[in-house]
């Protein structure tokens, strides 16, 4: 009976594998889809945006150079525009909340072409806590590290996608 079990657990694990099904972080690896073996990241280097770029693109063993060779990507990186805006008031015109977004200019290039530019953008809102300054405050410093690492993401994709 043990055994039958195993079989059949077997053929399942084939057939689900067979029709094309992989669980999360078992298909193929972001390094699998490069098409740039080397990198240059121009920015501002203390940045966490540049940081976790770094990082990311580091990770999948594409090599981050100082100077171009001509098969070399190049990463121009902007500074992150964070903007916060009153989004409703209270009758004793207290403001309520904002909307707090994050605007990232970048451009993708390589010695033979133009700057591809590009934009990442994000907009969340938050609440205007009067009685919990500090919370709001740390809620705020969340929201822009969670922006800065969307930027990331989003960057790191559309580096992904470039050919």
């Amino acid at each position: 009976m043990k055994i039958i079990k195993i079989i059949i657990t077997f053929c399942l694990l084939l057939t689900l594998n067979g029709c094309g099904l992989h669980l999360r972080g078992m298909g193929s690896a972001d390094s699998d889809k490069i098409h740039y073996k080397s990198v240059q990241i121009v920015g501002n280097r203390n940045s966490t945006l540049y940081q976790m770029l770094y990082t990311k693109i580091n990770a999948i063993g594409v090599k981050i150079v100082d100077k171009p060779a001509d098969d070399t990507l190049i990463l121009i990186i902007g500074a992150t525009n964070f903007t916060q805006k009153t989004v409703s008031v209270d009758s004793r015109s207290q403001d309520v909340e904002y909307s707090l977004s994050a605007k990232t200019i970048y451009y993708f290039k390589t010695k033979d072409t133009k700057p591809q530019k590009k934009l990442s953008a994000f907009t969340r809102s938050l609440l205007n806590k009067t009685e919990q300054v500090l919370a709001s405050s740390h809620e705020s410093e969340m929201l822009r590290e969670e922006m800065l690492q969307h930027t990331a993401d989003d960057i790191y994709i559309q580096f992904l996608r470039q050919k």
